[in-house]
């Protein structure tokens, strides 16, 4: 019998898209794969994109156009470290990449909802609430 301890950590990355349901399912896997006891796992939805392009991909679901103004990373960085806010900075432009092929080696574990439908219902979600 597997007992449930602390069964995942999540890392903080404030701009990567994870529905919630892909997270869920993920969890779900661990929990009914003896193999995953002890292990450690990315998870993601399975399609890495840019900030600019996610930007457009949540706009999009909303039902609105993403208004993205040209800056130079150079320029960008700079004001982060003058506003004291060069790790939000950093996070903005950096990779949103994460690997998530040791869950989909070890526990043959795929998301089930790509991209798309988990901002299309997020949206759905959102716009019921506000």
């Amino acid at each position: 019998m597997m007992t449930l301890g602390r069964i995942f950590r999540v890392l903080r990355l404030d701009n990567y898209p994870l529905f919630v349901e892909n997270l869920v399912d993920a969890i779900i896997a661990c929990i009914e794969r003896p193999e995953a006891a002890g292990q450690n796992y990315l998870v993601s939805g399975g399609e890495d994109v840019s900030t600019p392009e996610l930007a457009r991909r949540r706009g999009g679901a909303l039902g609105r156009k993403a208004l993205l103004l040209p800056a130079p990373q150079g320029v960008m960085r700079l004001a982060g470290r003058l506003l004291g806010k060069a790790d939000s900075v950093d996070r903005l432009l950096g990779s949103l990449t994460v690997d998530i092929s040791k869950i989909r080696r070890e526990l043959n574990w795929s998301p089930p909802y790509t991209m798309e439908q988990g901002l299309k219902e997020t949206a759905k979600w959102f716009k019921q609430r506000c």
